[in-house]
C-alpha cells in the first residue's frame, strides 16, 4: 500500500512554523493527517523590532510621566491661588465691619484676629500681605484693600522645574460705617 501527499503547506504564525501535511492511500482515502509545529529562530528583522518597541516604550512613559508631573504643578498652583483668594476675601470681610487693619492682616495669613507667628496658611508668608485702607472714612468711598504679592511655590516637572512667583491677588471691600 503506498501512500501518496495529497496536501503540504507552511505557513508562519509569529515564532513558530506551522507545516500541515496531508496523505491518501491508493484508494482515494485520506489515510493521514499531521501537524508539526517548529518554533522559528529570531531573524533579524523581529530583534530590531524588538529593539524599537523598547524605544518607543521609553519615550511613551517619558511623556507619560511628564505630563502627570505637570498636572500635579498645574493643580498645586491653581489650589494655591484659589486658597490664597478665599484667605483674602475672608480678611476683607472682617475688615468690611473691623476695620483695624493689623487684625486683618492676621484673618489673611493666620485665619484669625489675634495672629499667630511664623508662616501662616499654605505658607503664606506675612511680608506678601498689605492691608491699606482707601478713600474717606464713614464714607460711601470708604475702602478696604487687601493685596497678597509676591507668593511662592514650587514646580517639580522637568524643563520647568523650580520656584515660581503667583500673580499679584487684589482684594477690594466696602468698609461699614
Amino acid at each position: 500500500m503506498q501512500m501518496r501527499r495529497i496536501l503540504s503547506k507552511r505557513r508562519s504564525i509569529g515564532f513558530y512554523e506551522v507545516s500541515l501535511i496531508a496523505t491518501q492511500n491508493a484508494a482515494g482515502v485520506a489515510a493521514e493527517y499531521t501537524s508539526k509545529r517548529r518554533r522559528v529562530a529570531g531573524t533579524r528583522q523581529r530583534r530590531i523590532q524588538r529593539g524599537s518597541a523598547v524605544i518607543e516604550a521609553s519615550l511613551t512613559i517619558l511623556l507619560f510621566l511628564m505630563m502627570v508631573f505637570a498636572l500635579f504643578d498645574f493643580g498645586l498652583s491653581l489650589y494655591l491661588h484659589h486658597s490664597f483668594v478665599n484667605q483674602a476675601r475672608a480678611g476683607a470681610r472682617y475688615g468690611a465691619i473691623n476695620p483695624d487693619l493689623d487684625k486683618v492682616k492676621n484673618v489673611v495669613v493666620y485665619g484669625s484676629p489675634t495672629g499667630g507667628s511664623g508662616r501662616g496658611r499654605n505658607g503664606l508668608d506675612p511680608n506678601s500681605v498689605a492691608v491699606v485702607r482707601q478713600g474717606t472714612p464713614t464714607m460711601a468711598t470708604d475702602r478696604l484693600v487687601v493685596t497678597i504679592s509676591g507668593y511662592h511655590f514650587t514646580w517639580i516637572t522637568p524643563g520647568w522645574s523650580g520656584d515660581k512667583t503667583g500673580n499679584p491677588i487684589v482684594v477690594t471691600m466696602p468698609v461699614e460705617y
